[in-house]
């Protein structure tokens, strides 16, 4: 933050380079769209979390099956489940005993959160969801209040989000810990699978999460860093709220997932790689090192002059250029479907064009 906001001072922040000014842009451009993916996210909890206080009599509604809900299965350690008339004790998932079984959490989140039973067709958008148009509502409105006063006001509210959720966390882990089977659940977590390690997507992954983490190509520190005028107005929060309502439809978990694999990984590496080449190519190293000598009043180390030369590239260029795991043919359903509306188009378009040939040539006859 120190370098930001001497580099800052002397106008080169972003500007010590005239081809990678468009840089500061991405970065703004990288940072809606990820608010706008990270929200959904957090709306989603937000429901479950104001869902957690009807009937609280009883279980939670996604701890029970419901009469309407034909295939639903309560998950439990110590279920009997009957198998070709055979009863026995089955002390693992009963999957095993049933062909179709789904579980009361994952029917209500099909069901009732997503409402995947009122998706028809993938390539419309479907109907909008306003209870979680209001909970994502409700978040960006707790942003814009907590934030009405400055950037200062988020220290304090840190001190109450990363308190609390520690605390239940640990609770949460108590209780789990206590429970049946809570020996093979931790011993499945933190039993790892080494062979995932020759797969490509692992690395792109756990590069595009330690670029998040670290707020790289976001411009956050940045901003964080930098001097504000006396009068900077909040935008309305509401304005936001029309990007937002799409990922609350029918199909918004579809679109949430080509947002966070098509769009925000894949140009988080990139803007990253551009920083790295202008560093090293146009701006040098060298003169990197002694504008940092200047600030720091300390040369940098060769350990950071050999990770900005040799190992930031190759750990970046390699899952820039490696094809995503995402990509590929895809759910064969989905396809068919896109098939069968393409073909249903041009049939139609070929209709359309017989018809309109035949009314040109009978409006020719009436005109002879």
């Amino acid at each position: 933050m120190q370098v930001n906001i001497k580099f800052k001072f002397f106008n080169t922040a972003l500007k010590f380079l005239i081809l990678d000014q468009g840089v500061g842009l991405a970065m703004v451009v990288l940072s809606t769209i990820t608010a706008v993916y990270n929200s959904q996210v957090v709306a989603y909890a937000v429901h479950y979390f104001f869902a957690s206080f009807v009937n609280m009599d009883k279980t939670v509604l996604w701890g029970e099956c419901k009469f309407f809900w034909p295939k639903c299965y309560d998950v439990k350690s110590n279920d009997i489940c009957s198998f070709l008339n055979v009863t026995s004790e089955v002390p693992l998932h009963p999957r095993k005993c049933y062909e179709y079984m789904i579980s009361s959490s994952r029917y209500y989140w099909q069901e009732q959160v997503l409402r995947l039973q009122e998706l028809s067709d993938v390539g419309r958008i479907g109907k909008i969801h306003w209870d979680l148009t209001l909970c994502v509502a409700f978040i960006w409105l707790a942003t814009f209040i907590f934030l009405a006063k400055g950037i200062k006001s988020s220290g304090k509210i840190s001190l109450f989000t990363g308190f609390v959720p520690i605390c239940i966390l640990v609770t949460i882990m108590v209780y789990s810990v206590l429970e049946d089977g809570a020996y093979t659940g931790i011993k499945q977590f933190y039993q790892p699978d080494w062979d995932v390690l020759a797969k490509s997507e692992v690395w792109q992954k756990a590069a595009e999460q330690a670029i998040f983490s670290l707020c790289i190509t976001y411009g956050s520190i940045l901003t964080f860093s930098s001097y504000k005028r006396f009068r900077t107005e909040l935008g309305p929060f509401y304005s936001s709220l029309e990007i937002f309502i799409p990922l609350f439809s029918s199909t918004g978990l579809y679109i949430h997932n080509i947002i966070g694999s098509a769009i925000i990984g894949p140009n988080v590496l990139l803007i990253t790689l551009i920083e790295i080449v202008s560093l090293q190519c146009f701006y040098g190293v060298r003169r990197f090192s002694r504008d940092l000598n200047f600030i720091l009043e300390r040369e940098p180390s060769m350990y950071w002059k050999v990770c900005w030369i040799f190992v930031a590239p190759v750990t970046i260029l390699e899952p820039v250029f490696q094809p995503s795991s995402s990509w590929g043919p895809g759910c064969p359903a989905i396809r068919e479907m896109i098939v069968e509306r393409r073909r249903k188009r041009l049939i139609d378009s070929e209709s359309k064009r017989k018809l309109d040939g035949n009314e040109n040539e009978a409006f020719a006859s009436n005109a002879e």
